[in-house]
């Protein structure tokens, strides 16, 4: 059992980062041709975009770790008033 909540903490987020990977092999893409200064990069662009919400505080360690993997997503956050 990990007693050290820094360890802890960056565990969380190195699975949440882990999850968007493998969620990332079941997204749909589609190739687009970007230009850059440098020349034209053929790119794979995701086709609907996905939207991370999380409900518990805990879940924020593993948002942290998704959104480490895939910026730029919407995101929504729904808290509860302690009870």
């Amino acid at each position: 059992m990990e007693k050290d909540y820094r360890v802890f903490h960056e565990n969380l987020e190195n699975i949440g980062t882990i999850l968007g990977y493998e969620l990332s092999k079941s997204l749909n893409f589609f190739p687009k041709n970007v230009s850059t200064p440098l020349g034209i990069k053929s790119m794979d662009i995701l086709t609907q975009q996905p939207f991370l919400c999380i409900i518990l505080r805990a879940g924020l360690l593993l948002h942290t770790g998704l959104l480490r993997f895939s910026s730029g997503r919407d995101r929504f956050y729904l808290f509860f008033p302690p009870v």
